[in-house]
């Protein structure tokens, strides 16, 4: 009968390590699920961050070629190549934040 008891106890161990294991495993995959939820969020909000950047840096060129043609009709040609280099330059990073935010 002993022998008989030993199994059973052997048993109950077993069943209690796998309704613990059990739980492990439901316990990671919430944290996983929270995680790759956060990830999604953190990407949403990269897009969103390109997107505005990608934005601002379009004004800002549009504002700098404005200012490069009155400085030009000024003739303060130096001032206008400088300022429609700086509006190239804010394009090029315009375009680099869209694909950016298209890549994320």
């Amino acid at each position: 009968m002993a022998g008989l008891e030993d199994e059973d106890e052997a048993a109950a161990q077993a069943v209690e390590r796998a309704a613990q294991a059990r739980e492990r495993t439901r316990r990671a995959a919430e944290r996983s699920t929270a995680a790759a939820r956060q990830v999604a969020e953190n990407l949403e909000t990269a897009r969103r961050l390109s997107s505005e950047i990608a934005t601002t840096e379009t004004r800002l060129a549009s504002t700098l070629r404005e200012m490069a043609g009155r400085v030009s009709r000024q003739g303060r040609a130096a001032d206008a190549e400088r300022l429609t280099d700086e509006a190239q330059a804010a394009e090029n990073y315009a375009a680099v934040e869209r694909q950016r935010g298209e890549a994320d």
